[in-house]
């Protein structure tokens, strides 16, 4: 059972030991809660936060809906290839075309709603300017109300693997995080996307740890597991009893892209 359990932030999770978690496109109201969990309120902690959804969403009465096809309400469409740029793009242009349509239905928009048994449930929502948002402005937002979170969009095809572009871009952000921040991650469901950016920030975090640990102790920088736990590291992260240091560990270089040794699925619209 996953815990600690937030509204609004399903599949809410994190590594043990490691200040890595994942969760499924929040709401609004899910977000806020994320954050004050983490301690992010009032600048009390760094939050990285690193959007993986490839879809354009946006938030409607602190909702977040995509648009779908109306034959395959609950397949995603994919953009394999975009970068975040056009696709925040994409999302501005998305929240225009909602408010003009709410314009011509009195101040409301037609929505679909994933009722019990798969049911496609449509409901209007009311949609002025302040009931839609971007996911970059729900995030300016919270760091205007005096969260420390910093928004990062990297669109990743889901199902697949992250293109090498896609692996520099989050290696040049989690290779020397701001000190005691909390990296987050989210894709749609919290699941595939989600996870891989938790495995590749578990992977360069503990890939830091190993090379500020043999740097300090005048040693090379190759991939080791340490015969004891390394200071604010889990326990987990050891060499197997009777192995010795350094066992499992081939020689690595520093990873591309890197500066130093030691760093509720959707509703439909």
């Amino acid at each position: 059972k996953l815990t600690p359990l937030l509204e609004g932030a399903p599949n809410f999770r994190s590594i043990p030991g490691l200040p890595i978690y994942g969760v499924a496109i929040p709401t609004a109201a899910g977000l806020r809660r994320v954050l004050d969990a983490l301690g992010a309120a009032r600048g009390r902690r760094r939050v990285v936060w690193v959007n993986l959804r490839e879809e354009p969403v946006t938030y409607i009465n602190g909702a977040p809906f995509v648009v779908r096809e109306a034959a395959r309400p609950f397949a995603n469409l994919e953009y394999t290839g975009i970068d975040a740029t056009r696709l925040e793009d994409m999302e501005a242009r998305l929240r225009a075309d909602v408010l003009r349509e709410a314009g011509r239905c009195g101040g409301q928009v037609l929505v679909a709603h994933e009722g019990a048994g798969f049911q496609v449930v449509d409901a209007w929502e009311g949609a002025s300017e302040a009931d839609v948002q971007t996911p970059a402005a729900l995030y300016a937002e919270l760091a205007e109300d005096g969260y420390a979170v910093e928004y990062v969009r990297l669109p990743i095809t889901d199902e697949k693997a992250p293109k090498d572009a896609d692996f520099g871009a989050l290696l040049d952000k989690l290779w020397r995080p701001p000190t005691g921040a909390a990296l987050v991650f989210n894709c749609q469901m919290g699941r595939g996307r989600t996870t891989t950016g938790m495995v590749i920030a578990a992977l360069v975090t503990l890939r830091r740890a190993v090379g500020a640990a043999a740097a300090s102790g005048g040693g090379s920088l190759r991939w080791a597991l340490p015969p004891a736990p390394l200071p604010g590291l889990p326990p987990w992260f050891v060499a197997p009893a009777g192995a010795g240091a350094g066992a499992d560990g081939p020689p690595s270089s520093l990873p591309p892209g890197s500066h130093g040794a030691a760093a509720s699925a959707d509703a439909d619209l």
